[in-house]
């Protein structure tokens, strides 16, 4: 199977209205730590990703700051905020600097062309948009000043929308989610049971592969040990689902 085919879920049609971007564009980039970060996956994990565009620059500072101190005062892991430069012409040392000068305190910061503020319309400084839900929806657009309230409902929306606690509709589901060592899985679809268990990278490269067997009519373990803190694609037959590895 063409790996193409694994990925479709992952990805939305972009429809415009009014001049801007209604659902949000897809990236894979490299943060400043060398993280690599796939939008999609990261809100079909249940993701909720405050991006902002910066120059960096003077007027940048207060919008930048109540991103930062809005998602750091949620602390909710699951609400990240995104901080990359403009035009992706300044390095990551200067952002880095620039950023600790104004207190502000991104989850990662990039500077990448792919992560670009054309995709949500006219360009700002800064410009700030709040990405989530498995429709890839945008939830706040708006360019310079950033309204504390504003960005604060736009986070609770996309929250709202996030349908990873619906366990009814999906085909199996993995716990606990996100794993250390070792995930479980429960098949919805009994179909499932004599179908192989595939695990991919984002990048859809083949990590591991688990026949299938008996077993799996009970409850089947899976030792994932092996793989490294970030997040994979899980498919069993048609279906898929992101698995998330996190270890202290």
């Amino acid at each position: 199977m063409k790996i193409w085919k694994i990925f479709a879920w992952a990805f939305a049609l972009t429809s415009t209205l009014n001049g801007f971007s209604q659902t949000a564009t897809d990236f894979t980039a490299n943060d400043c730590a060398g993280t690599s970060h796939n939008l999609f996956t990261e809100l079909n994990a249940g993701k909720v990703v405050v991006l902002t565009w910066v120059m960096p620059c003077g007027s940048c500072v207060g919008p930048a700051q109540i991103a930062s101190n809005t998602v750091r005062n949620l602390n909710n892991p699951q609400v990240v905020f995104y901080m990359a430069d403009d035009y992706a012409n300044s390095s990551c040392a200067t952002l880095a600097t620039w950023a600790q000068s104004n207190s502000i305190q991104p989850t990662a910061t990039f500077s990448s062309a792919q992560i670009r503020m054309t995709d949500y319309g006219s360009n700002g400084m800064p410009k700030t948009v709040v990405l989530g839900g498995a429709a890839h929806r945008v939830f706040l657009n708006v360019n310079n000043s950033l309204n504390a309230t504003s960005l604060s409902n736009a986070i609770n929306q996309a929250l709202q929308s996030n349908p990873t606690t619906d366990l009814v509709e999906k085909a199996f589901y993995t716990y606990p989610n996100p794993a250390q060592n070792e995930i479980k899985l429960v098949m919805m679809d009994p179909q499932l049971n004599q179908e192989e268990i595939l695990i991919y990278s984002t990048a859809g490269q083949l990590i591991k592969k688990v026949k299938a067997n008996n077993a799996f009519s009970n409850i089947p373990s899976i030792n994932v040990s092996e793989l490294q803190n970030g997040l994979y694609i899980i498919q069993i037959g048609k279906h898929t689902q992101v698995l998330s590895i996190a270890r202290d």
